[in-house]
């Protein structure tokens, strides 16, 4: 009987110290893991990842205990593994960044953001609920910043964190040689749009077409 007793002991501290793990990760990361293919925003981290970067982002404000945001959560994260490379999919939990939430005016949950080209007035995204859309929409916000680009109007910075990427600072065209295709094109998760050219054309040599 002491021996059993013992062993009950032991599962149910086993089971406690699990329970324990579970609660620890659901505080440090809400809805999602440091794993997920959505990028974990915070207050501290959100201008230097959004308001910096010149890329689009979908931005998701959710309450752990939503519901709602409990189903959203494999649309999310499926429309991030798609989206990976093209646009940012992120989420921030709304109960730990309020002022960021308050910033926005998020009343409700969950309440996804497009930013786009102007950081400063994303668009609320009020589609269905699912991957598909998901996509569709930020694709769509990719392609307006795209055209607006084109027609002149000012981009945000984006500040890299590749320090052996080689940008122009009058047109952002990144210079590729020999030695880092492979790093920056071939071991990339985006698309990428390359021109080989000539920079001399001899006289003798056949002239670039």
């Amino acid at each position: 009987p002491i021996d059993n007793r013992e062993a009950g002991i032991a599962e149910l501290a086993t089971m406690l110290r699990a329970f324990l793990l579970c609660l620890l990760v659901h505080q440090s990361f809400g809805l999602y893991t440091s794993s997920s293919p959505v990028v974990i925003l915070y207050d501290s981290n959100f201008k230097s990842k959004v308001s910096a970067d010149a890329g689009v982002w979908l931005v998701e404000f959710y309450a752990p205990w939503c519901g709602h945001c409990k189903n959203l959560v494999p649309a999310w994260e499926e429309s991030a593994k798609a989206l990976t490379g093209i646009v940012n999919v992120a989420a921030v939990d709304a109960t730990e960044a309020e002022s960021l939430a308050s910033q926005f005016g998020v009343r409700g949950f969950p309440t996804i953001f497009i930013f786009g080209a102007d950081k400063d007035k994303p668009k609320k995204y009020e589609g269905a609920r699912t991957a598909s859309d998901i996509t569709s929409a930020a694709l769509k916000a990719a392609t307006e910043t795209v055209k607006e680009r084109l027609h002149g109007k000012k981009k945000p910075e984006s500040k890299s964190d590749s320090g052996d990427q080689k940008a122009s600072s009058e047109n952002n065209v990144v210079e590729l040689t020999a030695d880092n295709f492979e790093e920056e094109v071939l071991n990339s998760d985006g698309p990428w749009l390359v021109e080989f050219f000539c920079t001399v054309v001899w006289p003798l040599q056949k002239p670039c077409t």
